[in-house]
């Protein structure tokens, strides 16, 4: 709680700062604030629509609010811009929904990544 209100000191100063607007974003999910992430992310996307990073959160956060279909394509999205978490994200969405096949696929994309060192174990590049 304490973070949050730090960025949105920061956010008040800078409110289309994108880095924050995420920030805030991974704050929100890390306290189970996912409507206050999709706020964030909302209007990081405005300002960007073509950032890989906040495709590849809002992915995770429409997946989160049960919106699955609308989570994949942010998640593809970010994919195919060469968001690193976004592979390992597109396999725990299909492993959810019970596509092992696909999951496995994309979970081999990710350990290459991992390997070649564009990926952190914490998901993030």
């Amino acid at each position: 709680q304490q973070r949050l209100l730090e960025i949105r000191k920061q956010l008040a100063k800078k409110p289309n700062s994108i880095p924050r607007l995420e920030e805030m974003a991974k704050v929100s999910m890390s306290v189970g604030d996912y409507h206050l992430a999709l706020l964030a992310l909302q209007k990081a996307e405005e300002l960007d629509p073509r950032r890989a990073q906040t495709q590849n959160l809002l992915g995770v956060v429409r997946w989160q609010l049960g919106e699955p279909q609308e989570g994949y394509e942010n998640l593809m999205n970010a994919y195919k811009r060469r968001e690193p978490a976004a592979a390992a994200n597109l396999a725990a969405l299909f492993g959810e929904y019970g596509y092992g096949k696909e999951s496995r696929a994309f979970l081999g994309r990710a350990v290459n990544r991992l390997r070649e060192g564009t990926l952190s174990a914490g998901g993030e590049s």
